[in-house]
């Protein structure tokens, strides 16, 4: 069993589970993570391993290089595993590297704001101006139950798709968001 990665939705099992329609699940024991085997286009009985999208979490960062490893031994190993992990995981560039040894590089730069400051450190002054005139129109609350919400929540982002024109995986399905919006909050 693969303990929840606590506070990191895309590591829940629940969060993993939601994306089963696209693969076969396949648990990382030591790490705590896990990766949606894929069948290879013409590929026959092989396939490749993908971390769950957009980000791969796990519980244990030092223990991705031996799963993996574990992994590639296997009778049915994949022929390749990418994933883009968690910019704020608990790993370095050296770590990742062992883990993935034949190619292992930046995806995206990543910023972080310090949310104690003031927003006048870090806000744009247009962005505040923009944020104000809305909250005067708009109000936000959180959901305790997201799972009430789904069909609405289907439909509006059935709209972002098509107007985005995203598809595949990240077009994610009225099941997948059923599993999404169970996977726990995050407990600090």
């Amino acid at each position: 069993v693969v303990a929840q990665v606590r506070g990191a939705a895309y590591g829940d099992p629940e969060y993993a589970r939601s994306l089963i329609e696209h693969g076969r699940l396949c648990a990382l024991p030591g790490s705590g993570g896990w990766l949606l085997m894929r069948s290879v286009p013409s590929g026959g009985r092989r396939h490749d391993a993908m971390g769950c999208y957009p980000l791969f979490q796990c519980r244990d960062w030092r223990a991705l290089p031996e799963d993996l490893e574990e992994l590639s031994e296997m009778a049915d190993a994949p022929v390749a595993v990418r994933l883009v992990a968690d910019p704020l995981g608990d790993h370095d560039p050296d770590l990742l590297a062992r883990a993935f040894p034949d190619v292992a590089r930046p995806f995206k730069e990543h910023y972080l704001v310090d949310l104690t400051q003031d927003p006048a450190v870090f806000v744009h002054p247009h962005n505040r101006r923009n944020a104000r005139k809305a909250g005067r129109h708009f109000q936000v609350e959180i959901c305790p139950h997201p799972l009430e919400h789904l069909d609405e929540w289907l439909r509006l982002y059935r709209a972002l798709c098509k107007r985005h024109g995203i598809t595949g995986l990240a077009a994610f399905s009225r099941e997948a968001f059923k599993h999404q919006l169970a996977v726990p909050r995050a407990v600090p």
